[in-house]
């Protein structure tokens, strides 16, 4: 008897267990997890991969470079705006982004918020995510003001329903484009080093050279707070999530976060960085 009462205690505490996680389970779905089945923007806009090569990915990252030489003295001439601040400021080129992509408009933007997690986030190299459960948006507090505008363009991608990395860095740059001279500025911050990435080293080195003493410094402030993240920590961290990303049919894992070289580069624009649209 004592045995069977505690097999059937064993047994309720595993149906409670069992319906929470399918509780969570559905949750998850309905609030995020079915963006993962999304079309990506690769589909929608007017990209062809035949155009992303060497010279192309050369020539957007030489832009980038003068671009951020150029934009750097106004984008600090006056004080870079909180939080709050740049809420409202991002709101208009984020909502034009949204609409050069064809997709709905009609969307909160959401305000960073304050976590407890933020010396966790530090020591992992996580500079901001989306809550999937509450559709929240956190920015590690150490982010620099520089940073700031990208990082939550970014997840403001996410919370429009691009759950893709690559997609959700290719809309929060592109509503930086739409926006005044600090949005432009942090938005190009973000996405040189991916193009450089991309180069061989030699080409990498020879497009860097131009970069003016102003850039220059944001990015050594940026490695200054990537200094301190501890390897063990982010190892867990980011391999936990390259296979969440791969168990929701992002088969390239950690690797989209990159994809969005593929997607500036092989996308067809109008003046103004208007993406075209793929034909029907």
């Amino acid at each position: 008897p004592a045995a069977g009462r505690r097999l059937r205690t064993a047994l309720r505490a595993g149906g409670v267990l069992a319906t929470c996680a399918a509780v969570l389970a559905t949750w998850f779905l309905l609030s995020w997890g079915l963006n993962y089945r999304r079309l990506p923007l690769s589909a929608q806009l007017d990209h062809d991969p035949a155009r992303i090569d060497v010279a192309r990915v050369r020539e957007l990252a030489t832009l980038a470079v003068g671009e951020l030489n150029a934009l750097h003295a106004p984008a600090h001439a006056r004080p870079w705006p909180d939080d709050e601040r740049l809420r409202q400021e991002m709101t208009g080129p984020f909502t034009e982004a949204l609409r050069r992509v064809g997709l709905p408009d009609a969307i909160v933007a959401g305000r960073s918020k304050r976590t407890l997690l933020g010396a966790y986030l530090e020591a992992a190299g996580i500079a901001g995510f989306t809550n999937p459960f509450a559709l929240d948006v956190v920015i590690v507090p150490a982010a620099l003001p520089v940073e700031r505008p990208a990082l939550l363009l970014h997840e403001w991608a996410h919370l429009a329903g691009l759950a893709h990395e690559a997609d959700a860095g290719f809309l929060g740059w592109l509503a930086g484009m739409q926006g005044h001279e600090q949005l432009r500025y942090s938005a190009w911050l973000d996405v040189l080093p991916r193009l450089a990435g991309a180069l061989p080293e030699g080409e990498r080195r020879a497009v860097m050279s131009g970069l003016g003493e102003g850039p220059r410094a944001d990015y050594r402030a940026i490695a200054a707070r990537l200094a301190r993240v501890r390897p063990a920590v982010r190892d867990v961290a980011w391999s936990g999530y390259g296979r969440f990303l791969e168990a929701n049919r992002v088969a390239e894992g950690l690797r989209s976060y990159d994809g969005v070289v593929g997607l500036v580069a092989g996308t067809a624009f109008d003046e103004g960085w208007r993406p075209r649209r793929r034909r029907p």
